[in-house]
C-alpha cells in the first residue's frame, strides 16, 4: 500500500475523531447555554446554528439518555425547569407522537397533589419529576437534581431511521422533506443543559456526521485517483513489455526466415550436384554396357573365323 494512501486514511480517521467533542464517544456537549432564552433547541453546530442528533448514528435497541444541566435563577425561583425530547423533523414530542416511545418517568396526570398543589409521587412524597401529558415536556421539580435519565425505545429509534434522509433528494422523495433525528428543546427558561449522554456508542450531531461523510468520501476519491494512476503506470509497463516482446518475436521470425532461405538454397545446391553426379554415373554405366556388348560381338566373329580356318585345313 502506498504511503499516501495510509496518510489519507489516517487523515480521515483524525477528522472523524475530531468530530467527537467530548472524551466519550457517547456524549454530546456542544449545547446552547439557554439562560433566559425561551424554547430553544439544545444542540448547536460549530457556528451556533440549530443542530440535532443524526438518527443513523444510533445503534439498535433501547437507548438510555442522561441530561446534565444547571438551574437558572428563574428556575430556582419557580422551583421547576423543563425540556422536551423530540423528533428533529417538526420538533414533535416523542411522548405526544407515541407514549410508548419514552419511559422511566411518571405521568403528571396520574399524580395527586397535596393541599398546597405540590405533586406527589406514588409514595406520597413530593415528586422529583414528571411528564406533562398534553405537550410531552419533562418537568423537574427537585432543585437538588443536576442530571436526569430517561429511555428512548427501540421502536422509536427504528422509526427515526425509517424517516431519515440526508443530502439532496433524500431516500423518500425528490423534495427531501422526509428526514428525522433527535433533539431536545428547552422549556420556558429555568434550565441550561450542558451535555447529554447516550448509552449507544457513536451517536453524533448531524453537522458532524455530514462532515465525517465528506471526509470519508474525499479520502475514497483520493485513493481511487491514486489507484487509477498506479494502474496507468502498470499498463504502461505492460505495453512496453508487450512491444519489446513483439520486437523480439519479429526479430526471431526474421532470423528464422533467413535460416530457412539459406537451408533451402543449400538443399537446392546439394540436390543439383547429386543429380549431376547420378547422371554422370548413369552415363558411365551405359557406355560400359555398350562396350561390353561390342566386345562380345567381336569375340563371336573371331571364333567363327577360327572355326572356318580349321574346317578348311581338314
Amino acid at each position: 500500500m502506498k504511503i499516501s494512501k495510509i496518510f489519507a486514511g489516517m487523515s480521515a480517521m483524525a477528522i472523524a475523531s475530531a468530530m467527537v467533542i467530548s472524551a466519550n464517544a457517547n456524549t454530546i456537549d456542544r449545547c446552547r447555554q439557554t439562560g433566559k432564552e425561551d424554547w430553544k433547541g439544545v444542540f448547536v453546530t460549530a457556528d451556533d446554528a440549530d443542530d440535532f442528533v443524526n438518527a443513523e448514528t444510533f445503534g439498535d435497541g433501547d437507548c438510555v439518555v442522561t441530561v446534565h444541566f444547571n438551574w437558572t435563577e428563574s428556575g430556582l425561583a419557580d422551583k421547576v425547569c423543563s425540556f422536551k425530547p423530540a423528533f428533529a423533523n417538526g420538533w414533535e414530542a416523542l411522548f405526544v407522537h407515541n407514549p410508548d416511545y419514552v419511559s422511566g418517568w411518571p405521568l403528571k396526570d396520574d399524580m395527586e397533589t397535596d393541599d398546597d398543589g405540590v405533586l406527589l409521587d406514588e409514595n406520597g412524597d413530593p415528586a422529583k419529576y414528571a411528564i406533562q401529558n398534553n405537550d410531552g415536556f419533562f418537568c423537574i421539580y427537585d432543585t437538588s437534581l443536576n442530571e436526569v435519565s430517561f429511555t428512548i425505545s427501540a421502536d422509536c429509534i427504528a422509526d427515526m431511521k425509517d424517516y431519515s434522509s440526508y443530502g439532496e433528494g433524500g431516500k423518500d422523495g425528490a423534495d427531501g422533506s422526509k428526514w428525522d433525528g433527535f433533539l431536545i428543546q428547552c422549556g420556558y427558561r429555568g434550565i441550561d443543559i450542558t451535555s447529554v449522554d447516550f448509552s449507544h456508542d457513536g451517536v453524533m450531531l448531524n453537522s458532524d456526521y455530514l462532515a465525517q461523510q465528506a471526509a470519508n468520501n474525499e479520502s475514497k476519491a483520493e485513493s481511487a485517483a491514486e489507484s487509477k494512476a498506479d494502474d496507468g503506470k502498470t499498463d504502461s509497463k505492460t505495453d512496453s513489455k508487450a512491444e519489446d516482446s513483439k520486437a523480439a518475436d519479429s526479430s526471431k521470425a526474421a532470423d528464422s526466415s533467413k535460416a530457412a532461405t539459406t537451408t533451402t538454397t543449400k538443399t537446392t545446391t546439394t540436390t543439383t550436384t547429386t543429380s549431376a553426379a547420378s547422371s554422370a554415373a548413369a552415363s558411365d554405366n551405359t557406355n560400359q554396357a555398350t562396350g561390353a556388348t561390342a566386345g562380345l560381338a567381336l569375340a563371336g566373329l573371331a571364333l567363327a573365323g577360327a572355326v572356318a580356318v580349321v574346317s578348311k585345313r581338314k
